[in-house]
């Protein structure tokens, strides 16, 4: 062999990295550990819950019941026969056209969220069932039903969007865009029905079901049970069945035409029933903006009552003010109209808050608006995985403060927190210091956010208003030649 074609002495072949192999295995060694200490009950779902093999192809309509549990996110069964709805059980039976033996049993609970840590034994269950029914039909109903729980956080405006409002704009286009659905919930109260009502008259025709109340036995023709998820805050228009696939900067527009217009008075369908059948609240007087500087960006900034406050608000809005924005500090609660928070949110340009669940009222921003999260040490990493991925899919231009630890004061006493340091996971440390936080922000530091925040406001507020005055003089040019063509044709 020539000489050349030796390697030379001084190379060596590098053995396998077995560093690398030991450090996976401590790592699934890690990961093994921490799920064999979790409880799985019926309150946590986890994939090893699915049914194994189960694969989902179609709806086959010659089946009663059929179940698709292929999903990570959400579990959702199909009832295509006529149904009979005990709501005083949670016990739906539908008729079996074969006769089949033993007879079909299907239990879910309609909440499209299987995350560990959601309690599922808050959800109610639902027995789906081809067994003689228990009784006979109180209220016919020519319409088809779709039923769903509120879920285990109620009231909680994170969750109420998240896993209800988005999955139900998902299930109602892809299954029933004429809106010829009624819809029945469980785990939710008349405060709750109160307070999202015009919201849920958007998605159907007919009015709503509280099931928690009825007691009167519904007859369905069909039905679907559970919502479809795509995953947090997310409308995935590759994942949907209909001709018009959907993103999430649609659900913001079936938003806009639900809050920009006062509310629907809505009539029941003849057939439906007198008792808990949702009617909507007298209307309200329209809210008048606060906005008082003309000429400057708009800024909302979200502030709460209690935990997570800010504690030196008047000083921060002052700054914002002196950066050059028109600020309005905005503390919602519970009982706040929607319809006031759409209307606040839909004319600014921009948006800041501490993380949780309020920031959610993103979702009311317009496409282009600025959104800066105040993320606490603790949960910056999950307030990019809730509330930036959310941001980003809406469009908005999204900016991060990174509270600092001589800006956040702890309620916990010293011994809590260097537990919480030692010994549990950047979540757990979250769920038990969050309620306990106050924040005091530096004034000289979130000004300079604060003015990379009006340098993108100001520029979608230019975009906006020469987009106003492009479709105001489209309009006045329209108008004119409408006139010369009536007068030419006289």
């Amino acid at each position: 062999m020539p000489e050349g074609s030796h390697f030379p002495v001084s190379r060596k072949i590098k053995p396998v990295p077995l560093c690398w192999a030991l450090l996976i295995f401590l790592y699934l060694c890690v990961l093994t550990s921490r799920f064999s200490t979790i409880d799985v009950t019926n309150s946590t779902r986890i994939q090893e819950q699915k049914h194994e093999g189960q694969k989902w192809e179609s709806i086959d309509p010659t089946r009663p019941i059929q179940c698709d549990r292929t999903h990570f996110d959400y579990d959702i069964c199909y009832l295509n026969r006529p149904t009979i709805v005990d709501p005083t059980t949670a016990t739906f039976f539908t008729v079996d056209p074969n006769n089949s033996t033993p007879q079909v049993m299907e239990k879910i609970r309609p909440y499209p969220r299987n995350l560990l840590h959601t309690p599922f034994d808050l959800v109610r269950e639902i027995t789906l069932t081809t067994a003689p029914p228990n009784g006979s039909c109180d209220v016919t109903h020519t319409s088809p039903a779709l039923v769903f729980s509120a879920g285990a956080w109620p009231g909680n405006f994170y969750h109420d969007f998240n896993e209800n409002f988005i999955p139900l704009f998902i299930t109602v286009d892809s299954f029933f865009p004429n809106r010829d659905i009624i819809i029945g919930i469980f785990n939710c109260s008349d405060g709750w029905l109160d307070h999202y009502n015009d919201l849920l008259s958007s998605y159907t025709r007919h009015q709503i079901i509280n099931l928690d109340e009825e007691t009167a036995i519904h007859c369905f023709p069909s039905m679907i049970v559970g919502l479809i998820s795509h995953g947090s805050s997310i409308v995935d228009p590759t994942l949907q069945r209909g001709p018009h696939p959907k993103t999430l900067h649609d659900f913001r527009a079936f938003l806009a035409s639900t809050y920009s217009r006062s509310h629907a008075s809505h009539t029941a369908i003849s057939n439906e029933t007198k008792s808990n059948l949702r009617s909507p609240p007298p209307p309200p007087a329209p809210p008048t903006l606060p906005w008082t500087l003309k000429g400057r960006p708009r800024l909302v900034f979200l502030n709460r009552n209690g935990a997570r406050g800010i504690l030196n608000i008047d000083e921060v809005r002052q700054a914002a003010e002196d950066v050059g924005f028109d600020t309005v500090v905005f503390e919602p609660t519970k009982e706040t109209s929607l319809h006031e928070a759409f209307r606040l949110l839909d004319s600014s340009h921009a948006m800041a808050g501490v993380h949780g669940a309020g920031l959610t009222n993103m979702l009311f921003l317009r496409p282009g608006s600025v959104l800066i999260q105040l993320a606490p040490a603790e949960c910056d990493w999950l307030g990019s995985l809730f509330y930036g991925k959310m941001a980003v899919r809406l469009g908005l231009e999204y900016i991060v403060y990174n509270i600092g630890e001589e800006e956040s004061i702890s309620g916990l006493d010293k011994a809590t927190r260097e537990r919480l340091a030692r010994g549990v996971t950047p979540l757990e440390n979250w769920v038990v210091n969050k309620n306990q936080l106050r924040i005091k922000l530096d004034l000289v530091r979130v000004k300079r956010y604060l003015k990379r925040a009006y340098k993108k406001a100001k520029i979608f507020m230019n975009k906006e208003s020469f987009k106003g005055k492009y479709y105001f003089n489209m309009r006045q040019k329209f108008r004119i030649v409408g006139r010369k063509f009536k007068i030419g044709s006289k």
